[in-house]
């Protein structure tokens, strides 16, 4: 259903918050179409996380020179001849990258044709897909820099981290495009920003989450054999400078771990908002436990399996606060509907 500034002839008038319909049927075929589009934004969002993970199995299992210093194409085929296990590896990774922006463009072109210009879900819809053309660009660039395998350049530093924060950008704009379309709301940056100066705990969740990108790499390039031998390395004079900055992302993680817990405990009881409160609860237990996770994936020198479960939860952490903020300017009765 095609709808020009809010209005169809014949079928039916939408404003930013509210429907007005001509017919049961109509109405009928709107809210089905609504709930659908609900339901793949939702399943964007857990794609999205599988698309993540594997990029982090990509990295941390050496298979990013896979398919060499070709792209989009693996090998410059769209199907390699090969049977070495680190080129499919890799070429899966692409093959579910190039499955994501599809499915984007897909999602864009139907939002822009249900959805009135100035409706909140297609500002998000869009800010999803520049999102997503910047977490291309950043692979692209990674593969044809040669920022893969054994690199330890401080190039792949910087856009490992950068690709790490574009995820979470990726992930909230999403959840803001699910939450505008669903609750017929718009998220306001500003608010968003100033709720009890969240701004300090989304800049201080980002920092951690760049930073353990960094330190991620660093025992994946460079190995401990023990957890004391890791600890000389980072303060030896002449470490690896990936060495020396992994000890931020612990250091960073123990500060965010007691301010977010106060801030979070202060919004939530000043809030009278029960749903509000539940995601500051969610948030408070996936925060306690991303933490001793990356506090046992330190312990027992980064095993591969807890690199990823430690990323997995990280990125539940930072959605539950993007729902927890979000959620505080969203009325409850239309949260509960």
């Amino acid at each position: 259903m095609r709808i020009v500034n809010g209005t169809r002839e014949g079928y039916c008038r939408i404003n930013l918050y509210g429907i007005d319909v001509k017919g049961i049927n109509d109405k009928q075929v709107f809210m089905r179409s609504n709930k659908l589009f609900s339901h793949l934004l939702l399943g964007l969002l857990a794609y999205s996380l599988i698309v993540f993970l594997w990029g982090a199995w990509v990295r941390i299992s050496g298979s990013g020179d896979g398919c060499g210093e070709h792209w989009p194409f693996c090998q410059g085929q769209l199907i390699p001849d090969s049977y070495i296990l680190k080129v499919w590896i890799e070429n899966f990774h692409r093959i579910s990258t190039k499955l994501y922006g599809f499915i984007v463009i897909a999602l864009l072109i139907s939002v822009y044709r249900q959805f009135p210009k100035k409706s909140p879900t297609r500002k998000w819809m869009t800010w999803v897909f520049g999102l997503t053309l910047v977490e291309g660009l950043i692979g692209a660039v990674i593969v044809l820099k040669g920022f893969v395998a054994d690199d330890d350049s401080i190039g792949r530093a910087f856009l490992i981290s950068i690709h790490l924060v574009n995820t979470f950008l990726l992930t909230s704009t999403i959840i803001f495009t699910w939450l505008s379309q669903k609750y017929k709301c718009d998220i306001f940056l500003m608010k968003f920003f100033k709720l009890s100066r969240s701004y300090i705990l989304i800049g201080f969740i980002l920092c951690i989450g760049a930073t353990g990108a960094l330190a991620a790499l660093s025992t994946t390039l460079f190995p401990s054999v023990s957890l004391f031998s890791g600890l000389t390395h980072d303060f030896s004079k002449g470490s690896h400078f990936l060495l020396k900055i992994r000890i931020l992302h612990p250091l960073l993680a123990i500060g965010f771990l007691f301010l977010a817990g106060y801030k979070t405990q202060s919004l939530i009881e000043s809030s009278q908002n029960s749903i509000h409160k539940y995601w500051g609860r969610i948030f408070q237990v996936l925060l306690l436990v991303t933490f001793f996770i990356g506090a046992i994936t330190l312990g027992l020198l980064s095993p591969l399996s807890l690199k990823l479960i430690h990323l997995f939860f990280a990125h539940l952490l930072w959605m539950s606060f993007v729902m927890f903020l979000s959620t505080r300017f969203i009325p409850e009765s239309s949260l509960k509907k």
